[in-house]
Order: C-alpha cells, then sequence, then structure tokens
C-alpha cells in the first residue's frame, strides 16, 4: 500500500443516513470516512469509534481527494489535480449527493482554490467551509472557501504545518500539525493557542471528527511513517492522546465523520406505519407510528418503551409505549418541509431510527398561475389582464384553491397595482408618455406563502402618439417602443443599429418577421399618408398592414401589398394612404416575408412618417435622391455638401450618402 504524498484534512461531526453496523454489545458511534490509499478499494467505510476493528466497504467512489474532501449538508466535495498539461495543471471538484453518494457533477475549478496535503473541514454552527492552504513548505494560510463560486479568502497566516483540522459542536477549531501539537485556532485572525502534545508524529494523510454533544473529545484517524495507523481519542482540553484501535490494512482517511449510535441487539428495532396528521394546513398535528415489535436483533422485543419524535434532528415530543402500541404524538413545527424521526429506546439504548423526509408542514406555496395574457379594453386605454389561477402546490403539501389571491405589478416599474386581483382584471395605468411594460402576477395564500411571478405579455401604456406622427431611430430608446414578432425557423431579427441609427432584419434563411409600431391615435374617416424610406441588399419581400394591436393576427388592413425590392444598397421612399373606420387607436405592422433567401440578405427601414392629408395618392416609390440644391445636415446637425459620405438628413428623411 502506498501512502498519498502527505495530508488532507479533517471532518465535521454530521449525522448521515448510511446504513449501521448492529451486532456488536459496544457502546460507541459508528464513523465514516473516505480511504483514499488502496487501490481498487477507495471509497466510504463504515466503522465504529469503539474497539471493534471492523471495517466495512460501504461504496466505491471513483475520484482519489488528492486534493481533499469535505461534506456539506448532503453534498460531498472531493478534490483533485488531473493533469498538468500544456496549459498547466487542472484542479477538480466532483460533488456527490450524500444519500447514496451518486456522481452529481465534475466541476473544472478556475484557480487553485486547494492545494495538496493541506486540510479541509465544515463548521456547521456558521455554514462555512475552512481550509489550510499550503503557499509553501514554510507559509500557510487559513482560508475560507466558497464553493459555488470557486472563491478562496484568506483569514490569516501561519507557520505551523497542519495536518487536520476538526470543529466540535460549540464551532471550537482544532488542529494537529506534523508535530503532533494539538492547537486551538482562531476563525477570526488565524492565531493559534497551544493545547499540548499527543506525543505521535504523524505523517500522510490524517481526519478527525468529534461525536454528537462530545465537544472534548476529539477522533483522530492518525497515521505514520513507519508503523499503521489507527484510531485515537484525543482530549482537546490537555492533549492526552488514547489509543483506541490498529487499522489492520493500515486504512488512510481522507475524510471521516459521525453517524448514528451504535445500536445494541436487544435494542428495540424500527417503528413503523409512520404518518404525518396536520390538519387544513395548521403547523401543530400529530406524528403517527407503531412501536416495534422486535428487538434489534431481530427477537421478541417486551417490557416498557420511550419514545422520542424528531423534527429536522431536534426533539419536538417524547413519551413512553409498549411493543408494537399504535402511538400518536403532538408536535408543533414551522411551515416549511421537514423530516420526522423516531427513536424508541429501552433498558440496552436507543433503537433504530425510522422516519418520514420531505414532508411539507402548513399551508403550500400555490403553483404559479398560467396563460397569462394583456390586452387592451375596448376604449383602447384601459387594460385587460387574465390567467387561469394554480390547481396544485409546489411541494404536494396542504392546498386551498380558494384561499388563494392575487397580486398584480407593473413590470419594469416593481409597481404593486392591486394585491386582491380577481381574473379578468381590467385597469389603467397612466403615464405621462408612451411606455411599454409588461405585468407579473403572483399567487399567495399570506406573506410568507408566495408563489413565483408570472409574466404577460408587453404592451404600451400612456397616451398614444398624435398625427403627425415621426420615427428617425435615433435613440435605442424610440425602438424599445415598437413590438417584434418573430415567427417560423428563420434566424432573422429586427433589430436597431447604434453607429447608423436605422433598424433592419438579417437573415440567411426564409423571414417571417414583423415590427410593429407604437400605438397612434387616428380620427374616424379621416385621410392619412403613410412614408418611410426603404432600401435592401439583395432581393427583398415585405408588407405593410394596419391592425388595433400589435400582433399579427390584428393587421386586418392592408396598406402595402407584397412588394419585392432590390434597391441595391440605396434608400427608396415608399408611401400610400390609408383611412379607418372608426377613431381609435391603431399599430403599423412592417412585414419581411421573402421566402428566396438565397437571393436576399438585409432589408432596412427608416424615416416612418404619418401625417394627416386631404387628398389621395397611389402607392407611389421614389428615390433618395434629392435636388442638389436642397441643403443636407450631418447626425451632427452641420451642413454638409454632396460629396460628404455618410448618413445625412435631408428634407426631414436620413438616407446614406455615397
Amino acid at each position: 500500500m502506498k501512502k498519498l504524498f502527505t495530508t488532507l484534512f479533517a471532518a465535521v461531526a454530521i449525522i448521515t443516513s448510511l446504513p449501521v453496523q448492529a451486532q456488536t454489545t459496544q457502546t460507541g458511534y459508528n464513523l465514516y470516512g473516505h480511504v483514499s490509499n488502496f487501490d481498487e478499494k477507495c471509497g466510504i467505510y463504515q466503522f465504529t469509534s469503539n474497539g471493534n476493528t471492523d471495517m466495512n466497504l460501504v461504496i466505491n467512489i471513483g475520484t482519489k481527494p488528492g486534493y481533499g474532501a469535505v461534506k456539506v449538508k448532503d453534498l460531498y466535495y472531493v478534490f483533485n489535480m488531473e493533469s498538468a498539461g500544456e496549459y498547466g495543471p487542472e484542479y477538480v471538484m466532483d460533488i456527490y449527493d450524500t444519500e447514496n453518494y451518486e456522481l452529481i457533477t465534475r466541476h473544472k475549478l478556475s484557480k487553485d482554490i486547494v492545494s495538496e496535503g493541506s486540510p479541509i473541514t465544515y463548521d456547521a454552527k456558521t455554514d462555512k467551509v475552512y481550509s489550510i492552504y499550503k503557499v509553501n513548505d514554510y507559509y500557510y494560510q487559513l482560508c475560507t472557501l466558497d464553493l459555488k463560486r470557486d472563491k478562496k479568502t484568506e483569514i490569516g497566516s501561519l507557520t505551523k504545518n497542519f495536518l487536520t483540522l476538526a470543529f466540535n459542536d460549540e464551532g471550537k477549531l482544532y488542529g494537529i500539525t506534523d508535530q503532533g501539537d494539538l492547537y486551538i485556532i482562531s476563525t477570526a485572525d488565524a492565531a493559534i493557542e497551544l493545547v499540548g502534545n499527543t506525543k505521535l508524529t504523524p505523517m500522510y494523510q490524517q481526519a478527525a471528527t468529534f461525536l454528537p454533544g462530545d465537544n472534548k473529545n476529539m477522533y483522530w484517524t492518525a497515521t505514520f511513517q513507519t508503523e499503521n495507523g489507527g484510531l485515537y481519542k484525543v482530549d482537546v482540553t490537555n492533549a492526552a492522546c488514547e489509543k483506541i484501535k490498529t487499522f489492520p490494512e493500515d486504512h488512510e482517511f481522507a475524510f471521516i465523520w459521525a453517524g448514528d449510535k451504535i445500536i445494541q441487539a436487544d435494542a428495540p428495532g424500527k417503528s413503523t406505519n409512520i404518518s404525518t396528521k396536520f390538519e387544513n394546513g395548521s403547523t401543530a398535528g400529530k406524528v403517527l407510528f407503531t412501536a416495534p415489535a422486535t428487538t434489534h436483533s431481530g427477537g421478541t422485543l417486551t417490557g416498557s418503551l420511550t419514545y422520542r419524535v424528531l423534527v429536522d434532528g431536534e426533539e419536538k415530543a417524547n413519551g413512553s409505549t409498549n411493543p408494537g402500541e399504535d402511538v400518536q404524538a403532538d408536535v408543533t413545527t414551522t411551515q416549511g418541509m421537514h423530516s420526522f424521526t423516531i427513536v424508541v429506546s429501552n433498558d440496552y439504548g436507543d433503537g433504530e431510527k425510522a422516519g418520514l423526509t420531505k414532508q411539507y408542514i402548513g399551508k403550500d406555496t400555490p403553483k404559479a398561475v398560467s396563460n397569462v395574457k394583456l390586452e387592451r379594453a375596448a376604449n383602447g386605454t384601459d387594460l385587460t389582464l387574465t390567467w387561469d389561477g394554480p390547481t396544485e402546490s409546489v411541494h404536494n403539501g396542504y392546498f386551498n384553491a380558494e384561499e388563494v389571491k392575487y397580486k398584480v405589478v407593473q413590470m419594469p416599474a416593481n409597481k404593486m397595482i392591486e394585491a386582491n386581483a380577481v381574473s379578468p382584471f381590467t385597469f389603467n395605468v397612466a403615464s405621462d408618455k408612451p411606455e411599454l411594460c409588461f405585468f407579473d402576477v403572483i399567487p399567495y395564500v399570506d406573506e410568507t406563502t408566495v408563489g413565483i411571478p408570472m409574466s404577460s405579455n408587453k404592451l404600451l401604456i400612456g397616451k398614444p402618439f398624435t398625427v403627425p406622427y415621426t420615427e428617425n431611430f435615433d435613440k435605442n430608446e424610440e425602438f424599445l417602443l415598437f413590438t417584434i414578432e418573430h415567427n417560423g425557423e428563420g434566424n432573422g431579427y429586427w433589430a436597431w443599429d447604434y453607429d447608423y441609427k436605422w433598424i433592419s432584419i438579417y437573415s440567411s434563411t426564409e423571414k417571417d418577421d414583423w415590427i410593429f409600431t407604437p400605438f397612434i391615435a387616428v380620427e374616424k374617416g379621416a385621410t392619412y399618408k403613410l412614408s418611410f424610406d426603404v432600401q435592401t441588399i439583395g432581393k427583398e419581400k415585405f408588407e405593410v398592414r394596419l391592425g388595433n394591436s400589435p400582433s399579427s393576427t390584428a393587421m386586418t388592413q392592408e396598406l402595402i401589398s407584397d412588394t419585392e425590392l432590390d434597391t441595391d444598397g440605396k434608400f427608396i421612399n415608399k408611401e400610400c394612404e390609408f383611412t379607418v373606420e372608426e377613431g381609435n387607436i391603431v399599430f403599423i405592422g412592417f412585414h419581411a416575408n421573402t421566402t428566396n433567401f438565397e437571393d436576399a440578405m438585409k432589408l432596412y427601414l427608416d424615416n416612418i412618417k404619418v401625417e394627416k392629408t386631404g387628398t389621395t395618392k397611389i402607392d407611389a416609390v421614389g428615390t433618395s435622391k434629392e435636388d442638389e440644391n436642397t441643403p443636407m445636415y450631418n447626425l451632427s446637425g452641420q451642413k454638409v455638401d454632396k460629396n460628404y459620405k455618410g448618413i445625412v438628413i435631408q428634407k426631414g428623411r436620413k438616407f446614406m450618402n455615397r
């Protein structure tokens, strides 16, 4: 067997659900740890805190913890360096679940937040991970690790080479050096206080932990250069060290933690028929179970029993019972997801644990609403919001649809419109200027039982634009008031050009893409002229239509039928006249619908104008060329001549002068 180079870390006392060994008359706890010095039998082992020398392989883990490991709640992190190739070493963090130790993900670290031979440990009291990072053979850093962000934060420097670390339940950090010295280490500034010497000289990987409720004795799996390693109990008040047992195969642990107490053969077996009864979303209820009728070893259980009901590890009820008797224990807890554990005991100690996990207590969170739709009411100003309420809860807990209320929040302003809305909800949102917004519908039962928001489609609110209406796309804010509808599988989208201040759509596939103006107020029976500049690279097809909402299905009035153009990279002017049957607000839709994409490339729009006129003109095509004597200006407002190259404005229209 080959020892890994130097040590890694210690562990922390965390109860797990791994199986326990039972056939023993000795007391103590089951311990679990990651053995790292075997080629084919590396993995999680179960052993005991007493003199029993049995070592039971629970599960193989393929990853060797060459750069440490740490267990944090229900996740187990294993660190290693894969290779030092052309671009330097690659550091890897494998993450396992702690229920069955299946690999969740393999994550490549962005930097070396851990180092070879440095210990790592977890403080359950503060929910923080600590490590000692080895800078060189003489300088070390006590650090915290943010495992979600690949971040290492230095607390302070150390000159001692610590081989193992462990926290007790009080949140005190202890460490043992390569000289066998036991220290208390400050997590505030890395200051160290010598407790004493263990009279051992450890080498290679070490691990340590505390048993639940015992803040005095640290259990240490020590390894040495010339003799087999073993389990030692270290008194952290004076460093007195007691050998508990030798590991016959010289098991070398990178991480250990405490599980359940060892169950005696004549202690009770498992309780059965476990259920909970918390009516109408109450957090006060009953835990029901049948006390065991057999011992842990399978014999007939006799005599009086006591029981404890734990919620998330905290005792919430206790009492007396008899073998095989049905029990109803009164329990009060908090709203949320909980685990319930039943422990039945007799004169031989605690029996086997049994229970339920992931039980939602209290009023459960409603699922999100569906089919949220925002429409403009018939009067053109009010908005109507509709949705379908949830019929289920998020965690399959207590749910009463009649108790669900709904908040309506205006976005992106994040402004509450109504806290007790009912679908359909009709309302008016005042605004001095047109702005695009949407609304979130949030289901909730009370202020602590709130579902996730579901957003509506976007609509313009505020006062509509009036005629004459002009849009030159000089600012992105103006473009954002337009509504885009992308259909089909094409890869083109309408976009605003920052440099040239126009909008365009490019696609190497078929186009089926609409862009709609903001709402424009028009008068019944009046005649209006629409004009705009259009440019193509390649042969492009488009149409223009009119409707009462910014969607293709609402575009009921044709303004310009399907038109195919090839302007050879020059803007031309298009215009048409129209009337409306009812005075209201309208939206003008420009539809890029090129199908012959092999001959097409890009379509541009600019200088959209709507004017009220008393004359009727036929749809006409004009060019962007103006009288040579007409003044031209650049985008900065400076007068330029015909030799100027770039975007110019002439007679209120914008085009590229080449």
